[in-house]
């Protein structure tokens, strides 16, 4: 086996926060799909790259990232080839699941005061068995029993989500999406938007909005001030290894929304005019409604002193002048030209 390496710039293994309830139990590995849905926000890879062989030989090129075999992933160390936009790494461990995790960890901190994203293109992976994971994870520090979310791909139930909301506490399965075995390259992405922690997949070439799709559901808990996010592999076996080779890999705040593309806008949908009741018992009718057209005739039938005239002036007030009243005999209509000023809603 390679030489164990020392994890370098790892924070304390020692949880500060346990809780005070006894953990949950431990569920099984093969949970019942949820939804998906699709995030906001776009891919912005900083590099394009072509995959390049590497081996679990126990060698180390941290780049800008730090390493932690979390548990008893010690026991077989791994081994991480990084630079700032490719990370291939080996993991052993016994599992990502229940209340202590066993995994390798390649890592870079990051503060808990603004929304969060890390993104990075899975272009080939080694499992050692069914349920061997690698993926993304946030995660509050390199302590075995730590508070993470991670997004998991497996040969035995595919892309998922999962994550254990306290220190100490029991693993949750958040639910898949996509096909039960990967497809490679796939594009993987995890998101903090204050308490709210988000996961997705999308498989296009270059994905823009429409193309992630979330995997699984939102995990919501508070991360540390200072938490953890990166790339992980869990091989569920202490004695071998799982491997991942990530690419393209994006650390850095939420992308904003894009601005849509310039174009011809849709047109504004015109409000449907509205009728004002007028109270009960008005002209003999019920509830008579009225237009604008009603207005000058109902002006000819009504005292000008009158409460009721009073009352429509004053629904109308400082949004029309009403035109003067018809003159004419009671057989004409009123003109168009009496009412000219009144606007057609009324």
């Amino acid at each position: 086996a390679p030489t164990a390496t020392t994890p370098t710039n790892a924070p304390t293994a020692t949880p500060t926060n346990a809780p005070s309830a006894a953990p949950s139990d431990t569920p099984s590995d093969t949970p019942t799909d949820a939804p998906t849905d699709t995030p906001s926000a776009t891919a912005t890879a900083t590099e394009t790259s072509t995959p390049v062989a590497f081996t679990c030989d126990g060698s180390q090129q941290l780049g800008p990232w730090s390493v932690a075999d979390i548990g008893d992933a010690a026991t077989l160390p791994g081994t991480t080839r990084a630079t700032d936009a490719t990370v291939f790494l080996c993991g052993a461990g016994s599992q990502l699941w229940g209340t202590v995790d066993g995994l390798r960890y390649v890592y870079r901190s990051t503060k808990n005061t603004s929304n969060f994203t890390i993104t990075a293109r899975l272009t080939d992976w080694e499992a050692a068995q069914r349920y061997s994971k690698v993926g993304l994870m946030f995660r509050s520090s390199t302590a075995a029993n730590a508070q993470h979310y991670s997004l998991v791909v497996t040969n035995g139930d595919g892309v998922r989500v999962q994550w254990r909301s306290g220190v100490g506490f029991g693993s949750v399965d958040g639910g898949g999406t996509g096909p039960g075995t990967p497809v490679l390259p796939t594009w993987l992405r995890l998101t903090r938007t204050g308490n709210e922690l988000r996961a997705y997949y999308s498989t296009a070439t270059t994905p823009v909005n429409g193309d992630w799709v979330q995997v699984g559901q939102t995990g919501t808990f508070v991360l540390p001030p200072t938490y953890l996010a990166g790339m992980f592999a869990s091989s569920r076996d202490v004695t071998t290894f799982a491997s991942g080779t990530f690419t393209d890999v994006v650390f850095g705040t939420v992308p904003p929304t894009p601005t849509p593309i310039s174009g011809t806008p849709l047109p504004t949908a015109t409000p449907t005019p509205t009728r004002t009741p007028l109270p009960d018992g008005v002209l003999g009718h019920p509830r008579l409604f009225f237009n604008y057209e009603d207005l000058p005739a109902l002006r000819t039938r009504l005292d000008e002193n009158s409460s009721l005239w009073q009352s429509i002036r004053t629904m109308v007030d400082n949004q029309i002048d009403i035109a003067p009243p018809c003159r004419a005999a009671p057989e004409r209509q009123c003109s168009a030209r009496d009412v000219h000023r009144l606007p057609r809603v009324w």
